[in-house]
């Protein structure tokens, strides 16, 4: 089964929890990792990893340097996972369990987060759930990357995203559009204070 297919179905079988129409280009998984700018050391976390896109880049740029926990709840998408990114360890888990998660695994934070999850189309508690385990160990300093699509910014629930982006971080910026995408996107940079 191709990732496309298996992405698919996936969505199909739960609406909302999968919120893209296929898997991250090569193009927008670079542009996640370079803005995420992680450092030599670096916790990092991917939340949302899908068929593995991200989380090859992730894979190919880290080598051992830096501690890799990948949570995708889904487990056709983290069979598919694990099957793309051989070696690497996919938790079938939501962004709420990080905490432990992360102590199971001798960290006591995470230094860069690089999300996939669909925030804009979740409910306000939802979104705040998800935000506070992020925001508890997202270390001073910390940043967080996750993709919308272009068109997002002009529907309610993207404004809805940008605003509570905007009250959650410092820091929000974006990156250029990544046009080689369906449907093209582009990134949110949002950093902690340090």
């Amino acid at each position: 089964m191709s990732d496309t297919t298996t992405f698919l179905r996936s969505m199909l079988a739960t609406p909302g929890r999968v919120g893209a129409i296929a898997p991250s280009s090569p193009a927008l998984a670079t542009c996640m990792v370079d803005a995420s700018a992680i450092r030599p050391g670096d916790v990092v976390v991917e939340l949302g990893a899908g068929t593995g896109p991200v989380t090859a880049e992730l894979a190919a740029r880290l080598g051992d340097q830096n501690p890799l926990l990948v949570l995708e709840p889904d487990p056709a998408l983290a069979a598919r996972c694990r099957h793309n990114v051989p070696g690497v360890e996919v938790v079938e888990a939501y962004a709420q369990d990080l905490r432990a998660l992360l102590e199971a695994r001798g960290h006591d934070h995470a230094d860069r987060i690089v999300s996939s999850l669909p925030f804009a189309g979740w409910s306000a508690d939802l979104q705040d759930a998800v935000f506070d385990a992020i925001l508890d160990v997202l270390a001073p300093g910390g940043r967080m990357v996750t993709f919308t699509y272009v068109h997002s910014p002009w529907l309610p629930a993207g404004r809805r995203e940008k605003a509570l982006l905007a009250k959650r971080f410092a820091r929000v910026s974006r990156t250029p559009v990544v046009w080689a995408n369906l449907p093209p996107a582009f990134v949110y940079v949002m950093d902690v204070d340090g």
